[in-house]
């Protein structure tokens, strides 16, 4: 005896599915990439701090100019994925559902 429930889903019911998870793959990558700009900053101001600590050890002067930040609004905004870029990946994971 089948003890899964059977949920019939309509067709629009399929594609907002998809489309969900077209944006939760490209909102990922997103993250992924703003992360990995922060990591990047962050150990080049790590390697600021511990440059600028020796060197008032060793009473020069230090070497590195403090880093700006690579993340700016801009980039953030070319980063985030468009309405037309949910899209088309929505119709690629769909495509590959009906298998065409």
């Amino acid at each position: 005896m089948n003890t899964q429930p059977t949920t019939n889903r309509n067709a629009y019911e399929i594609r907002l599915e998809i489309l969900s998870m077209a944006e939760g793959h490209l909102m990922t990558s997103f993250y992924e990439h703003i992360n990995t700009l922060r990591d990047t900053a962050c150990r080049e101001y790590e390697e600021y701090i511990r440059e600028k600590e020796l060197a008032i050890e060793e009473h020069r002067e230090c070497k590195l100019s403090l880093p700006t930040s690579r993340i700016t609004d801009e980039m953030v905004k070319s980063l985030l994925p468009t309405p037309s870029a949910i899209a088309a990946r929505a119709k690629e994971l769909y495509t590959f559902v009906e298998g065409k």
